[in-house]
């Protein structure tokens, strides 16, 4: 299943759910922002006699998405999320770099009035992780030490959360700074289980920075 193809799901599931005479949305906000990411949790491989470590290197991306608020210190944010990290392999000097999609639904807590010109938020939500090698293994098809053996691509659920907030520059536009945590399955991208033991958790750490353009006020 394509990540852009749940994305889309999402925001259709919550633009109905706001439409609805239960819900009643007060504003729109749409946001862009550019992200770094830090991504921790090593898993053990096992090549040829010799036990090494995975790892992600840092990578950067860019977070699209939109905020429907319900209240006035709340609303719901479906986001969309393109990156890149590397896949090292310590002891190998093997780095395969990898392609990260993400979607997520994430239900979002201002506070409920703001502090100078800043609004503090949490976030906390679901996700859907696609992630991508860029090319097979190395060099060619080779990966920790063993001939002919691939990597593929993996997909994981799992859920984030974090805080921000928000820097009003006009009655439309703010700065935003976003930190939040991602967690989801390590990815171990089609690898038998005897190289890539399964059980170990990714633990994404992401920050951003961007715009956000509040849109006309619903009747």
């Amino acid at each position: 299943m394509r990540i852009r193809f749940v994305f889309q799901c999402l925001a259709y599931v919550v633009i109905v759910g706001l439409g609805s005479s239960t819900v009643r949305a007060q504003n729109i906000g749409v946001f862009a922002m550019g992200s770094g990411s830090s991504i921790f949790g090593t898993r053990d491989i096992v090549s040829s006699g010799l036990t090494t470590f995975s790892r992600y290197q840092a990578g950067e991306g860019l977070t699209l998405g939109t905020e429907l608020s319900f209240a006035r210190f709340l609303g719901v944010e479906p986001s969309y999320y393109l990156g890149r990290s590397n896949l090292e392999l310590s002891g190998l000097n093997e780095s395969h770099d990898i392609r990260q999609e993400r979607a997520s639904a994430d239900l979002m807590v201002h506070a409920p009035k703001p502090i100078w010109r800043l609004r503090p938020y949490g976030a906390i939500g679901p996700e859907y992780d696609h992630l991508a090698q860029m090319g097979a293994g190395m060099p060619p098809d080779t990966f920790a030490g063993y001939p002919g053996l691939a990597l593929y691509t993996s997909n994981k659920f799992g859920f984030n959360y974090g805080i921000g907030t928000d820097l009003r520059i006009t009655a439309r536009f703010a700065l935003r700074l976003d930190v939040r945590d991602h967690r989801f399955g390590s990815p171990t991208y089609g690898l038998p289980s005897y190289i890539y033991p399964a059980g170990h958790f990714a633990d994404s750490l992401v920050y951003s920075l961007g715009i956000v353009y509040r849109l006309r006020k619903l009747g």
